[in-house]
């Protein structure tokens, strides 16, 4: 969900088709908490390291998960963030300069471990 964050913020300004997307998307796609979610944003959208989160640390992440389990394919899963992502960047019927820059490292972040 950082990653998600990080893009949210990427134009800085939140909009609010931004949110209800990853808000929807978690709850309705992946069965999480609606209250946890949006507790979760609002904590993670006003923490000074958010600027800070590197998409190395979640391409490192993935790789140590797919490793640990065999039954994962870490292609599938680089393909699920990136479509969730795309889905962010067009929420709000524009895909800034400065989203599609971060989308971009992203990319390449996941797709260089």
């Amino acid at each position: 969900m950082p990653v998600l964050a990080k893009m949210m913020i990427a134009d800085e300004q939140i909009h609010p088709k931004e949110r209800e997307m990853i808000v929807n998307n978690l709850v309705y796609k992946w069965g999480y908490c609606r209250e946890f979610i949006e507790n979760y944003l609002e904590k993670t959208l006003n923490n000074p390291k958010l600027k800070n989160f590197k998409y190395e640390d979640i391409a490192k992440l993935i790789d140590s998960v797919v490793k640990s389990d065999k039954g994962l394919n870490k292609e599938n899963l680089v393909q699920v963030i990136l479509q969730e992502v795309e889905e962010l960047m067009y929420a709000d019927d524009n895909a800034d300069r400065r989203e599609m820059q971060e989308y971009t490292k992203l990319i390449n972040a996941l797709r260089m471990s």
